[in-house]
């Protein structure tokens, strides 16, 4: 395993922070096709795939027990999302509630009264060019956690806290020293904090964003992260999912294994249905040979999957540090003065031309599916993962390993790489 620190690719953390900058409700600005367009065009939405790009290479061959830089920015937002969890036991599921849980709502209430003052917390210290960041930070915290109007939680309040982290290291917060740190500390706080969120208040994936989540129908980041952390380990490799062994002794270790052995807790054993079904696209990719592989492909597929559909970019935010350097199609004044981060109105659909349909990779034959394969409108995405992972094979791995011999003759035999 490297232990040598992999090249940074050029991103935005570590410039100067003007001098002055004037902060502002943050407020939508992706409406329509068009804006999605000038979105995927943005240098910002570049600067972001970069900043996740560097989180994940500061991570290759990394286990979460080791040792990094840890700056007092890392142990304030660790702080803060401990402060936040320990909030759940205040607000118990009541048992008795079939379905999502109304006292997440009480949560999501508090969360949102408290979110400026734990924003402004974490900037005491800061200069004086950072007065006022609270306002802005305040909507990406709360927007984190799950939307509580429609007891949902998504891709895209994964996406926020990932914003809500570009901003404090914007307003320099954390440090390019802590970028380890951001995902082996502040990560698997958040991921511990919103994987609880979820279950205990049996939370729903949101509705419309499903077409574009291939993994899990709650999470996507910590499987792009976790594989950075097994790239190059000597014995664990991607079908090495299937053996709950290697789940059980290492998911602590590696985030990748903890975030697969939570989907099969919730969906497979919950319900009784085989891993090969209610993950499809997990288990297919469990057939490639190289976590290296993984890693792009996943990068690649987050791209196109999340950071370019309609549903879940419209529901995103833009300030004055995570900013919209494009002109939208449809003023929206009265979006400075909502604090809530989601707005339930959607836009009316628009036929995209086919320009935005090459950009934006919605055409069939790359669109992607998390639902199950018993549910209605069903699509097995083999020829995404063929376009998103390099050295696919063409035996999917679905079908149980002592049944299939081609599988076990394909997958389990000995490679150059394993010797």
């Amino acid at each position: 395993v490297p232990q040598r620190s992999p090249p940074r690719p050029e991103g935005f953390a570590g410039r100067d922070m003007p001098e002055s900058r004037c902060f502002f409700q943050p407020c939508r600005k992706i409406f329509s096709g068009d804006d999605l367009i000038r979105w995927t065009e943005s240098d910002t939405k570049a600067k972001l795939l970069r900043f996740l790009e560097e989180l994940s290479l500061q991570v290759v061959g990394k286990r979460m027990s080791d040792e990094c830089s840890e700056s007092s920015g890392v142990e304030a937002v660790v702080g803060l999302l401990s402060s936040v969890g320990s909030w759940l036991d205040e607000f118990p599921a009541d048992a008795e509630h079939a379905g999502a849980d109304p006292q997440y709502r009480k949560f999501q209430d508090r969360l949102r009264v408290e979110a400026r003052v734990l924003s402004e917390g974490i900037l005491t210290d800061m200069p004086l060019a950072a007065d006022g960041a609270g306002e802005e930070l305040e909507v990406y915290l709360s927007g984190s956690f799950g939307d509580g109007l429609g007891l949902t939680m998504g891709p895209a309040n994964e996406l926020v806290f990932a914003i809500w982290i570009w901003c404090l290291m914007e307003l320099r917060v954390l440090g390019e020293d802590d970028m380890c740190a951001v995902v082996t500390r502040i990560w698997a706080k958040y991921l511990e904090v919103s994987q609880r969120i979820q279950t205990q208040y049996n939370l729903s994936p949101v509705s419309g964003q499903l077409d574009g989540w291939g993994l899990d129908d709650f999470r996507f980041l910590p499987f792009l992260f976790g594989s950075a952390q097994l790239e190059g380990h000597k014995h664990i490799k991607p079908k090495s999912i299937h053996y709950d062994e290697v789940l059980e002794g290492y998911g602590p270790e590696y985030m990748y294994l903890s975030v697969v052995s939570a989907v099969k807790r919730t969906k497979g054993a919950a319900h009784k249905v085989p891993f090969e079904e209610h993950s499809t696209l997990l288990c297919d990719i469990s057939a490639l040979r190289d976590w290296k592989d993984v890693r792009a492909g996943l990068m690649a597929m987050y791209d196109a999957e999340v950071l370019q559909q309609l549903p879940i970019m419209q529901t995103i935010r833009f300030g004055s540090i995570f900013a919209a350097d494009w002109h939208s199609t449809r003023a929206a004044p009265h979006e400075q003065a909502q604090s809530t981060p989601f707005d339930e109105s959607w836009p009316e659909s628009e036929s995209l031309d086919e320009r935005s349909s090459e950009r934006c990779a919605t055409s069939s034959e790359v669109h992607l599916t998390g639902v199950a394969p018993w549910r209605d409108g069903f699509q097995a995405p083999r020829l995404s993962l063929r376009h998103y992972f390099n050295n696919f094979p063409l035996v999917s791995p679905r079908k149980p390993h002592s049944h299939n011999f081609l599988y076990c003759l394909l997958y389990t035999s000995p490679s150059p790489r394993d010797s």
